[in-house]
């Protein structure tokens, strides 16, 4: 599983995001997640090394499958004017 969005990364134009490591922490009952840019699904396939960029994300529920952790990621964020500013909000599932 892994998220389909487009974004230019200096200079290159890249559209894979995958999950590359989480920690739970059941000290603060959080889960850390990395979610890494790859140029596409090729790259990725290709060498794991590929990361162009890491966006990481913290939720506050350490148990939770994977399924759940994309699901999380595309939830809206709303800003004080109700506003979406999550980026990831609108992303394909692929």
């Amino acid at each position: 599983m892994a998220l389909k969005l487009k974004i230019d990364y200096c200079g290159i134009v890249a559209d894979y995001w995958k999950i590359i490591n989480m920690r739970s922490d059941y000290r603060t009952n959080t889960l850390i997640l990395d979610l890494a840019l790859y140029a596409n699904q090729e790259a990725r396939e290709k060498n794991i090394k590929n990361v162009l960029l890491v966006r990481q994300f913290v939720f506050s529920s350490p148990d939770m499958d994977r399924e759940e952790q994309y699901k999380q990621i595309k939830e809206p964020i709303l800003d004080d004017k109700k506003k979406n500013i999550n980026e990831f909000a609108n992303a394909e599932d692929c």
